[in-house]
């Protein structure tokens, strides 16, 4: 996780010092540059939060069972199919 929030925020900082043409104009700097404060601000919280609530979903996805369907719904890529185009 700090590896993500600070490769990031330098990947950030770096769009507002490229001479980047879609940024011509000063006030879409600043506007990039409060956005870029607040990353910095709330995204530690973000990536803290991801963590259990990514691990939650990997153990709920684990432990749960895959809901049934017909085998006619399935448009599986057999040989017989492929023999017949």
């Amino acid at each position: 996780m700090p590896f993500a929030y600070v490769t990031h925020t330098i990947a950030l900082i770096q769009t507002l010092t490229d001479s980047d043409e879609t940024m011509d104009d000063f006030d879409e700097k600043v506007a990039r540059f409060f956005t870029i404060i607040k990353f910095m601000i709330l995204g530690p919280m973000y990536l803290l939060m991801s963590i259990p609530l990514n691990s939650f979903v990997f153990f709920y996805n684990l432990y749960t069972q895959e809901p049934e369907r017909n085998d006619q719904d399935v448009n599986l890529v057999t040989k017989e199919n492929i023999e017949m185009l």
